[in-house]
């Protein structure tokens, strides 16, 4: 598996070489020795486009992430390598750097947030989610480290491209559809399946970290840096459909349900009739009565 590659972002003028970390086991090798990268984007910058996406940054700004300004996440580019599409998720002005007045704080604390997160996500892919790569969530091609001209030191971690934010669709009419907010609760159900719970899903009132690919229809999740491996989880929402008066009791699956306004639809469709019976996350049915605690909320429907 290579050990090196060559980064191009617009701006810097420069191929930079990317050095993979060693403690970094990535299940699949990028398809070339050469990443090209689109102008970066951030999360929670305030330049975006009308739809709600982060738009392309100038590279005299967010060449100044973790110097002049700084977000809780990291900046991220669409990229492509050998014809592949990529996501790149970069972090930059990493090195230490002289405070004279505070002599052990060594990176600007946000900075220091962004290193750790990504070393965490890169972990947990590794021993979590290697089986489900591909399908659930994005192929890792590994965490790189890369000394540069343009950001300093730079930590990238970099995926295959999955797609754009599902929140985004319901934003979109003609692109939004029942089946792909389905697709998106069954994606999060089959992850529920395998004992991960993501634990970063809402924020803003919008669902997060679950995109959409409008090629190949398909959802998958992202961003796992506080995720957990042990959940157990009882009873959640039965996809596609769920019986009048059964319970939706996992608080993720719930709250994503709710988000993506599941909740209304299906129970037109009970309404109608044709909601069919599901499974919970661990193979069990999903009855109970409606005198079982759980919050009202999750109440698929009343009476």
């Amino acid at each position: 598996m290579p050990h090196e590659a060559f980064i191009s972002i617009p701006g810097t003028g420069v191929r930079s070489l990317m050095v993979r970390v060693k403690s970094c086991n990535p299940l699949f090798s990028l398809p070339g020795d050469l990443v090209i990268a689109q102008s970066p984007r951030c999360n929670g910058y305030n330049l975006q486009a009308a739809n709600g996406y982060p738009s392309k940054l100038p590279f005299a700004t967010w060449q100044q992430w973790g110097v002049t300004w700084i977000t809780q996440s990291c900046l991220f580019m669409e990229a492509s390598c050998n014809g592949q599409k990529l996501c790149v998720k970069m972090a930059i002005n990493l090195e230490k750097e002289p405070f004279y007045d505070d002599p052990d704080a060594c990176r600007k604390p946000m900075n220091r947030f962004a290193f750790k997160a990504l070393k965490k996500e890169s972990t947990f892919y590794d021993e979590h989610l290697r089986s489900l790569q591909g399908t659930l969530v994005p192929k890792h091609y590994g965490l790189w480290v890369c000394r540069s001209s343009w950001g300093g030191a730079v930590m990238l971690s970099v995926f295959e491209w999955a797609g754009m934010p599902a929140y985004l669709l319901m934003k979109q009419p003609r692109m939004d559809t029942v089946e792909e907010r389905l697709s998106c609760l069954r994606a999060l159900s089959d992850l529920h399946n395998h004992h991960i719970q993501h634990d970063q899903l809402i924020a803003d009132y919008d669902l997060r970290h679950i995109l959409w690919d409008a090629e190949t229809k398909s959802a998958r999740l992202i961003d796992f840096f506080c995720a957990s491996a042990d959940h157990n989880c009882e009873r959640s929402f039965p996809p596609p459909y769920a019986t009048r008066g059964r319970l939706c009791c996992c608080e993720e699956v719930g709250y994503a349900a709710d988000s993506l306004d599941l909740f209304v639809i299906l129970n037109a469709q009970l309404d109608q009739g044709d909601a069919k019976p599901g499974v919970s996350c661990n193979g069990q049915d999903t009855t109970a009565s409606l005198g079982e605690t759980a919050p009202n909320r999750y109440l698929l429907a009343s009476g």
